[in-house]
């Protein structure tokens, strides 16, 4: 191994080491949760959900046949943007709970 790569090694060491040490230091706080407007995060929760059942409603292409189930409606209908705003629900509200976690 050459010398130039040992420092770098030292360096990435440390560096783990000091967020090993920041996130034992910022422990989760449960009363951030027992405080939390619930209320409100439902609201938001599921205005966002009602906003994906629109989205998938104004792209959904007409078919000549009526359809007799749930799945069939899925499998006729494309998903595309629909699918996409949930992601970015989820991706959401995962960055809710790390902001919540390490604040």
């Amino acid at each position: 191994m050459t010398d130039a790569r040992k420092p770098a090694r030292r360096t990435f060491a440390r560096n783990i080491a000091r967020l090993q040490t920041f996130v034992r230091r910022n422990r989760f706080d449960p009363l951030l949760v027992r405080r939390l407007d619930w209320l409100l995060l439902l609201l938001v929760v599921g205005i966002s959900l009602f906003g994906v059942v629109c989205i998938f409603a104004a792209t959904g292409v007409p078919t000549d046949t009526p359809a007799t189930s749930v799945m069939e409606v899925l499998s006729t209908q494309p998903l595309n943007y629909a699918r996409l705003q949930l992601l970015w629900l989820i991706i959401g509200l995962l960055a809710l709970s790390a902001t919540l976690y390490f604040s």
